[in-house]
């Protein structure tokens, strides 16, 4: 007897993820194949070569500026130039747009560019603004200079048989020496807990820069998370994170080690960059700091 033949199964297969298409340019815009602010204050831009010069385009006004590039290099694919972006005329809430002008000054098109990777970017050399590259909706690039928080400057570190010694600058804004309780002085520097806590404090002199000693014996032994080094104390007057000078590092926490104080008895005072180039510390006791 014959059985009739079973139809062969089916198995099911995953449906393939779908994967988007890589955003292209809209015809006629010339292309940026990169843009950062690498050191606080310098657009580096590279772009295919084609004719014509990089320009900055007002967003509120539409006026085109063309800076004289610092450096500009010619590959066989792209052109990379480095502009001064301090250069430019900026006033509060102002944002230029990346444009390609034709030589002549025959009109401005604007730069399209793929999406862009997270990058960090430092302040200025005065601490007082900071400049971003951002995409816009339509794949355009644009500049923009927001203020950033006041804070003090690392000088330097030194590793001292009883702990250790800072050195810092503060803006000119609070780093007056006059008399003694005169407002805005920076005289100590606190260890603050990410809850606002104050777990010590350090007076600071004053002259050939403001020096303060973290000695062994009042470190906070024990903290299990690092706390932030600020110039102040929280309060009583301004008070000012410790900022690494002209970080242009894209990660400083392992970029930029800083020295470590161990005692005899195995106590570790580790001083460390935040992600944000902020100084912080922690102490490690007997064996758990070994």
């Amino acid at each position: 007897m014959k059985l009739p033949s079973r139809p062969a199964l089916r198995r099911s297969e995953p449906a393939a993820e779908e994967v988007p298409a890589a955003p292209r340019p809209p015809r006629g815009r010339p292309v940026a194949q990169y843009a950062a602010v690498l050191d606080g204050r310098r657009l580096w831009l590279a772009f295919a070569p084609e004719a014509g010069s990089p320009g900055m385009s007002d967003t509120a006004t539409g006026e085109v500026l063309v800076p004289t590039p610092e450096l500009s290099e010619d590959e066989p694919r792209w052109r990379s130039v480095r502009l001064d972006l301090d250069a430019l005329p900026w006033r509060d809430g102002a944002a230029y747009d990346l444009v390609l002008v034709r030589p002549g000054g025959r009109g401005a098109r604007p730069l399209w560019s793929p999406p862009l990777a997270p990058a960090r970017t430092t302040p200025t050399a005065d601490g007082t603004h900071r400049y971003d590259v951002v995409r816009t909706e339509d794949g355009g690039l644009r500049v923009q200079r927001r203020t950033v928080e006041p804070a003090a400057t690392l000088e330097r570190i030194e590793v001292l048989p009883g702990g250790l010694r800072l050195t810092l600058t503060a803006p000119a804004a609070t780093d007056r020496h006059g008399e003694q309780g005169e407002p805005g002085r920076p005289d100590t520097v606190s260890l603050v807990a990410d809850d606002g806590t104050v777990v010590a404090a350090y007076p600071v002199a004053a002259g050939g820069g403001l020096t303060c000693t973290l000695a062994e014996g009042s470190l906070p032994v024990g903290m299990k998370v690092r706390t932030r080094v600020v110039l102040g104390t929280p309060g009583d007057g301004p008070v000012l994170p410790v900022r690494r000078r002209a970080d242009v590092l894209p990660d400083v926490r392992t970029g930029a080690p800083l020295p470590v104080y161990e005692s005899e008895r195995g106590l570790v005072a580790a001083l460390r960059w935040n992600a944000e180039g902020l100084l912080t510390l922690q102490v490690r006791p007997g064996e758990e700091g070994r």
